[in-house]
């Protein structure tokens, strides 16, 4: 499996997490000219109480989180005969 590392945005007051944590993205560098950014579906709250029960899941927290993660979705691979179309690209 390939693998990103995860950067931090500490440096930027505004980029929190629903707990409070500061914001958090994976990188893995390939061509910086081309860039697949993904977004991790499932952020949603509906109201208040749902915004409050997701602080302490992933969903609302990067307290938890690994310095870096495995990438196994096969769009995320660095093999051209699994993506074709990305295997080169920044994600």
């Amino acid at each position: 499996h390939d693998y990103a590392e995860a950067r931090s945005l500490e440096g930027y007051p505004l980029a929190k997490c629903l707990d409070g944590s500061p914001a958090r993205y994976y990188l893995s560098k390939g061509n910086a000219s081309r860039v697949f950014v993904f977004f991790e579906g499932g952020g949603f709250c509906q109201d208040l109480s749902a915004c409050q029960a997701r602080t302490a899941s992933f969903l609302g927290s990067t307290r938890t989180d690994p310095p870096s993660m495995t990438l196994d979705r096969p769009y995320f691979s660095r093999s051209p005969a699994v993506s074709p179309l990305l295997s080169s690209f920044t994600f």
